[in-house]
């Protein structure tokens, strides 16, 4: 597989940067934004600033937002010594205590799960490790093994008492991959706004949320075309309070014959979903579009009317033909390239 590169071009006449898989777009002005970026949570997470604020204090809200995701990493990391390790290192039909933060995000994924019919489910944890798409060798695991995991999954439960959680099958195992970004982003937006940040964008590997404009003008957003590197599907110019999130194949994946297998899994198959090349999802905050991206990448195009999503969520999704499909306010927004 090859790796995408990171890649700048000079504002003349339109500064592109390509970050995972969106792009920020703006037009060239004398006004600068601060931004300063780190690998955190598994991917490139940068945070930007327009403001007119001394750079001094710019810097330091945005050190702050940093350490919030880096704290946000630490409660929900499956590899660190947390309550998620702990629940999925602990005995089946045993009560386990989960961190009162971990606890309050994981009932409202399993709402999300409910809502959208399984397809966001936050507990797989083993069937992604038995596909190891973070391995060097990449390969489809045995069909046994896969239908073993995937009939345990829809036959298991998980009970909620307080922030006790216990579970009644080891083929549940909690994974926030598909939601904890999300809410690390919503998390960085209320430490800036704490430290007086009005105008800004929390970018984490293609999960966005922005607030305010940048100097006066929109924040211009391009999404990435899941099958032409360094290119654009369209764009949008947003400002205010707005998320927006992108879920793709082409992140994770490998091919085996002429058969892509990427890292978005349906827990309903046990596979990679089919259904979708790439799924935006704009929401009120990050966590929801983070979810959902994931939820509609699985269900496809004929998601309309299957799942209780929230009212205001809006979505464009490319459908593994490559055919385009848009929510009434998403097509408002969306400008084709």
């Amino acid at each position: 597989m090859k790796k995408e590169a990171f890649s700048q071009q000079s504002c003349a006449p339109i500064f592109i940067l390509y970050l995972a898989m969106l792009f920020l777009l703006s037009a060239c002005h004398t006004d600068e934004v601060i931004e300063e970026h780190a690998f955190l949570m598994g991917t490139m997470v940068s945070v930007t600033v327009a403001e007119s604020e001394k750079d001094s204090q710019v810097r330091l809200a945005i050190k702050a937002s940093m350490q919030e995701i880096q704290r946000v990493e630490a409660l929900f990391s499956t590899h660190l010594d947390n309550s998620v390790q702990a629940f999925n290192q602990s005995h089946v039909g045993v009560w386990q205590d989960l961190d009162p933060e971990v606890s309050v995000l994981l009932a409202q994924a399993v709402r999300i799960m409910a809502q959208s019919q399984q397809a966001f489910h936050p507990m797989l944890g083993q069937l992604k490790q038995l596909w190891a798409f973070q391995s060097e060798s990449k390969q489809v695991p045995p069909e046994a093994s896969i239908q073993i995991l995937v009939q345990a999954i829809k036959k298991a439960t998980l009970e909620q008492k307080g922030t006790q959680w216990r579970r009644s099958h080891a083929a549940l195992r909690l994974d926030f991959g598909a939601i904890a970004k999300g809410y690390a982003i919503d998390r960085a937006i209320k430490v800036l706004r704490q430290q007086g940040i009005g105008n800004a964008i929390v970018n984490a590997g293609g999960d966005i949320r922005l607030i305010g404009q940048r100097f006066g003008r929109a924040w211009r957003i391009g999404i990435k075309h899941p099958r032409q590197a360094n290119q654009i599907l369209g764009w949008m110019a947003l400002k205010g309070d707005v998320s927006l999130v992108t879920s793709g194949d082409y992140e994770r994946f490998f091919i085996v014959g002429d058969k892509r297998y990427h890292h978005i899994l349906d827990a309903r198959t046990g596979y990679p979903a089919t259904k979708s090349q790439s799924v935006t999802v704009i929401a009120k905050n990050a966590t929801l579009a983070d979810a959902w991206s994931t939820a509609l990448f699985v269900l496809g195009s004929n998601s309309q009317g299957l799942v209780t999503a929230p009212t205001d969520l809006d979505y464009l999704i490319v459908d593994r033909q490559g055919k385009k499909s848009m929510s009434l306010g998403m097509q408002k927004l969306f400008h084709s390239q």
